[in-house]
C-alpha cells in the first residue's frame, strides 16, 4: 500500500511522514507539526527565507491534510493548510502562493469554485485538484475551472510532486518573454501578430494570435477544448466552449486551408494538435 493509499484507509493506518530537513535547503518553518494553519496571521510567524516556496493545501480530511503537509514540508515547501473553500480564498487574498492543492469536495466553496475564484483574481501558479471522482466529465470540469492537473484519489505523493514539477516548468515557459515563436515552417511574430506558414502570410487578431501561440507552445500535444477554453475564455461571462472551434476555423483559413493544408489537426476525442513539421 502506498502512503497516499494508506491515507484513505482507516485513520490509524496513516503512516508518519517525516518532515526531515532536506540537505542544502532551508528548514521549512512548521506550526503544529505540519505548517501554518489557515487563519493565522503570516506576520505572527518568522519570515521564511525568500527561496522557500509556499504551497496552499485545501483538504477537509485531517489525516490526508496532515499527510500532504508533511510531504510538502519534506520537499522544502512552507505549507499553509486550510479545511474549507472559504478559508482557501481568504488565504489566497493575503499572499501569492507558488502552488495550490485543492480537494474538490470542500465545505463552503467547493474546490472548483475556489479554483475559478483564484484564476479570476489573477493567480498564475499551478493548481492541482484532488478528488475521488475519476470520471472523464469530472476531470474535464476540474480543468475547465482552471486547474492545471487533476489527480484521482488514492494517489502516490511522489506522483503529486512529479505532476506539480511538470506544471511549474510549463507555467514558467508560458510566462517567459518571447517575441517570436517558430514550429517547423510556421512562425508567429507576437508583436505584429503576423504569421507565416510556407507561402502563406497573414495578420491575426489579438485573440487568434493568443490561440496560435498557446498551441505553438505545446507542439505535438493534443490540447482539449476544455484546456483551450480555460486558458483563453473561462474568465469571460457568456462565452461557450464552442468558441474554441470557431477560432480554430479562423486560424485554419488564415493559414491557407480548411484543415488538411494547415498544421492544426483535429484529434478525435482529444482536441486539437499543432503538428511539429
Amino acid at each position: 500500500m502506498t502512503r497516499a493509499q494508506a491515507a484513505h484507509a482507516a485513520p490509524v493506518a496513516v503512516p508518519p511522514y517525516a518532515a526531515a530537513p532536506v540537505p542544502g535547503r532551508p528548514k521549512p518553518e512548521l506550526v503544529g507539526g505540519v505548517g501554518r494553519r489557515g487563519g493565522e496571521d503570516p506576520a505572527d510567524d518568522k519570515a521564511p527565507a525568500a527561496t522557500v516556496p509556499v504551497v496552499l493545501v485545501a483538504e477537509d480530511d485531517p489525516d490526508i491534510g496532515a499527510f500532504l503537509a508533511r510531504g510538502f514540508a519534506s520537499e522544502g515547501y512552507r505549507v499553509v493548510l486550510v479545511e474549507s473553500g472559504d478559508q482557501a480564498i481568504a488565504e489566497a487574498a493575503k499572499r501569492t502562493f507558488d502552488a495550490v492543492i485543492l480537494d474538490v469536495m470542500l465545505p463552503g466553496a467547493s474546490g472548483l469554485e475556489v479554483c475559478r475564484a483564484l484564476r479570476q483574481a489573477g493567480l498564475k501558479s499551478p493548481v492541482i485538484m484532488l478528488s475521488a471522482r475519476s470520471g472523464v466529465p469530472d476531470r474535464v470540469e476540474g480543468l475547465a475551472a482552471g486547474a492545471d492537473d487533476y489527480l484521482v484519489k488514492p494517489f502516490d505523493f511522489e506522483e503529486l510532486i512529479a505532476r506539480l514539477s511538470v506544471q511549474k516548468v510549463r507555467r514558467a515557459e508560458m510566462d517567459a518573454p518571447v517575441d517570436r515563436l517558430v514550429v517547423g515552417s510556421l512562425a508567429l511574430d507576437l508583436g505584429s501578430r503576423i504569421v507565416t506558414y510556407g507561402e502563406h502570410k497573414a495578420t491575426l487578431t489579438e485573440r487568434e494570435a493568443e490561440l496560435l501561440a498557446l498551441m505553438m507552445r505545446h507542439p505535438g500535444r493534443p490540447l482539449s477544448r476544455a484546456e483551450i477554453f480555460e486558458a483563453m475564455w473561462a474568465g469571460q461571462g457568456g462565452a461557450a466552449i464552442n468558441v474554441v472551434d470557431v477560432y480554430i476555423g479562423y486560424l485554419r483559413r488564415k493559414l491557407g486551408g480548411d484543415g488538411a493544408d494547415t498544421p492544426i489537426r483535429t484529434i478525435r476525442g482529444r482536441g486539437f494538435l499543432l503538428a511539429e513539421s
